[in-house]
């Protein structure tokens, strides 16, 4: 994957200063081979035809999500560990509950 510029073809619905981007915008960029692609792009509302956003491409020159940024990755990995750490804990306490079980019957059959 590679960012490329993409030119807009059509204005996007909205107005300059709305934080929001729009979807679906037309727009041109030129593939890893040189040809000239296109498709629609998410464009920042109000932004005009004519200007310049960037996308993310793959090797055959498609739009695709952009990669995750090291604080989702950080993020996603803080996730992983907090639940493997709740579920070994889970674990030992269902393992203790099972041999307090376990004892308590061998203690009523004596």
């Amino acid at each position: 994957m590679r960012q490329v510029p993409a030119t807009l073809l059509q204005a996007a619905p909205g107005h300059r200063h709305d934080a929001r981007e729009v979807p679906h915008t037309p727009a041109q960029w030129h593939s890893p081979d040189g040809l000239l692609r296109t498709g629609r792009v998410s464009a920042a509302a109000g932004a005009e035809a004519g200007s310049r956003v960037e996308v993310w491409i793959n090797q055959a020159g498609d739009v695709v999500v952009p990669p995750m940024e090291q604080a989702e990755i950080a993020h996603r990995v803080e996730l992983a560990q907090g639940l493997a750490a709740a579920g070994f804990a889970a674990g030992l306490g269902v393992i203790g509950w099972l041999t307090r079980q376990s004892l308590g019957r061998r203690r009523q059959a004596a």
